[in-house]
Protein backbone atom coordinates (compact mmCIF):
# COMPACT_ATOMS: atom_id res chain seq x y z
CA UNK A 1 0.00 0.00 0.00
CA UNK A 2 1.41 3.50 -1.02
CA UNK A 3 2.37 6.12 1.55
CA UNK A 4 -0.31 8.78 2.75
CA UNK A 5 0.52 12.66 1.82
CA UNK A 6 0.76 12.73 5.91
CA UNK A 7 2.98 10.19 5.75
CA UNK A 8 5.50 11.39 3.34
CA UNK A 9 5.28 14.82 5.14
CA UNK A 10 6.15 13.41 8.48
CA UNK A 11 8.81 11.00 7.07
CA UNK A 12 9.84 14.38 5.59
CA UNK A 13 9.72 16.52 8.18
CA UNK A 14 11.76 13.83 10.49
CA UNK A 15 14.59 14.08 7.88
CA UNK A 16 14.16 17.92 8.30
CA UNK A 17 14.82 17.30 12.55
CA UNK A 18 17.90 15.12 11.83
CA UNK A 19 19.84 17.80 9.41
CA UNK A 20 18.52 20.82 10.49
CA UNK A 21 19.46 24.24 9.41
CA UNK A 22 16.97 27.37 10.60
CA UNK A 23 15.87 29.73 8.12
CA UNK A 24 14.44 32.85 7.93
CA UNK A 25 11.53 33.95 5.41
CA UNK A 26 10.42 36.99 4.42
CA UNK A 27 7.84 37.56 2.41
CA UNK A 28 7.09 40.79 -0.10
CA UNK A 29 4.12 42.38 -1.83
CA UNK A 30 5.03 44.40 -5.36
CA UNK A 31 3.38 47.53 -5.91
CA UNK A 32 3.82 48.54 -10.06
CA UNK A 33 4.06 52.44 -10.60
CA UNK A 34 5.26 54.49 -13.52
CA UNK A 35 3.22 55.96 -16.26
CA UNK A 36 3.49 52.20 -17.90
CA UNK A 37 3.48 50.19 -14.72
CA UNK A 38 7.00 49.39 -15.44
CA UNK A 39 8.17 50.01 -11.48
CA UNK A 40 8.23 47.59 -9.36
CA UNK A 41 9.03 48.38 -5.18
CA UNK A 42 9.25 45.30 -2.85
CA UNK A 43 7.51 45.62 0.53
CA UNK A 44 7.52 43.55 3.45
CA UNK A 45 4.14 41.45 4.17
CA UNK A 46 3.86 40.78 7.42
CA UNK A 47 5.87 39.25 9.87
CA UNK A 48 9.13 37.03 9.45
CA UNK A 49 8.68 33.31 9.43
CA UNK A 50 11.04 30.72 10.92
CA UNK A 51 11.53 27.62 9.36
CA UNK A 52 13.79 24.15 9.27
CA UNK A 53 15.04 22.84 5.94
CA UNK A 54 18.28 21.41 4.14
CA UNK A 55 20.29 23.74 2.14
CA UNK A 56 22.91 22.61 -0.48
CA UNK A 57 24.73 23.75 -3.24
CA UNK A 58 23.89 23.04 -7.17
CA UNK A 59 26.49 21.15 -9.33
CA UNK A 60 26.59 18.96 -11.61
CA UNK A 61 23.58 16.44 -10.43
CA UNK A 62 21.17 19.02 -11.13
CA UNK A 63 22.19 19.63 -14.91
CA UNK A 64 18.66 19.04 -15.77
CA UNK A 65 17.74 22.18 -14.05
CA UNK A 66 20.93 23.71 -15.26
CA UNK A 67 19.66 23.20 -18.94
CA UNK A 68 15.94 24.27 -17.86
CA UNK A 69 17.64 27.62 -16.98
CA UNK A 70 15.94 27.11 -13.37
CA UNK A 71 19.39 27.69 -12.06
CA UNK A 72 23.18 28.14 -12.74
CA UNK A 73 26.51 26.82 -11.19
CA UNK A 74 26.91 29.34 -8.37
CA UNK A 75 23.72 28.70 -7.08
CA UNK A 76 21.79 26.56 -4.05
CA UNK A 77 18.99 25.02 -3.71
CA UNK A 78 16.80 24.73 -0.50
CA UNK A 79 14.69 21.69 0.26
CA UNK A 80 11.55 22.83 2.59
CA UNK A 81 8.76 20.99 3.89
CA UNK A 82 5.44 21.41 1.84
CA UNK A 83 3.05 23.08 4.20
CA UNK A 84 5.84 26.45 4.11
CA UNK A 85 4.42 29.13 1.26
CA UNK A 86 6.85 29.77 -1.44
CA UNK A 87 6.87 32.54 -4.18
CA UNK A 88 9.38 35.01 -6.05
CA UNK A 89 8.87 37.55 -3.83
CA UNK A 90 10.28 35.50 -0.81
CA UNK A 91 13.86 36.27 0.77
CA UNK A 92 15.75 33.71 2.06
CA UNK A 93 18.27 33.72 5.36
CA UNK A 94 20.31 30.88 6.27
CA UNK A 95 21.49 29.80 9.51
CA UNK A 96 20.92 31.69 13.37
CA UNK A 97 22.38 34.37 13.47
CA UNK A 98 21.93 35.62 10.15
CA UNK A 99 25.66 36.23 8.92
CA UNK A 100 27.40 38.26 5.85
CA UNK A 101 26.06 36.64 2.65
CA UNK A 102 23.77 34.14 3.86
CA UNK A 103 20.57 36.05 2.30
CA UNK A 104 19.56 34.45 -0.52
CA UNK A 105 16.40 35.60 -3.43
CA UNK A 106 14.27 32.80 -5.26
CA UNK A 107 14.80 32.10 -9.10
CA UNK A 108 12.66 32.79 -11.69
CA UNK A 109 11.33 29.19 -12.99
CA UNK A 110 13.18 27.82 -9.39
CA UNK A 111 10.60 26.26 -7.10
CA UNK A 112 9.82 22.44 -7.83
CA UNK A 113 7.04 21.42 -5.65
CA UNK A 114 7.14 17.44 -5.22
CA UNK A 115 4.16 15.49 -4.03
CA UNK A 116 1.11 13.43 -5.17
CA UNK A 117 -2.48 14.63 -6.15
CA UNK A 118 -3.33 15.18 -2.69
CA UNK A 119 -0.88 17.93 -1.97
CA UNK A 120 2.90 19.27 -1.64
CA UNK A 121 5.61 16.93 0.03
CA UNK A 122 8.04 19.50 0.06
CA UNK A 123 9.58 22.46 -1.97
CA UNK A 124 12.88 22.61 -4.03
CA UNK A 125 13.36 25.71 -4.22
CA UNK A 126 16.85 27.43 -6.62
CA UNK A 127 18.28 30.39 -4.48
CA UNK A 128 20.76 33.46 -5.52
CA UNK A 129 22.91 34.99 -3.10
CA UNK A 130 21.47 38.76 -2.88
CA UNK A 131 24.85 40.59 -3.05
CA UNK A 132 23.93 43.43 -0.08
CA UNK A 133 21.24 41.51 1.52
CA UNK A 134 17.95 43.34 -0.11
CA UNK A 135 16.04 43.28 -3.39
CA UNK A 136 17.18 45.88 -5.93
CA UNK A 137 13.77 47.51 -5.35
CA UNK A 138 13.20 46.75 -1.77
CA UNK A 139 11.74 49.56 0.39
Amino acid sequence: MAPTLNQMREDFHNTLLENPMTIRLQYFDRTFSGADYDNAFRTQSGSDIWATGMYFPVGMREANYLAQGRTILGDSQLFLHGSVVVNEDLKIALGSPIGAGSIYSVNEKGILDWGGPDGTVYNQIFIRNLNGGSFYNEY
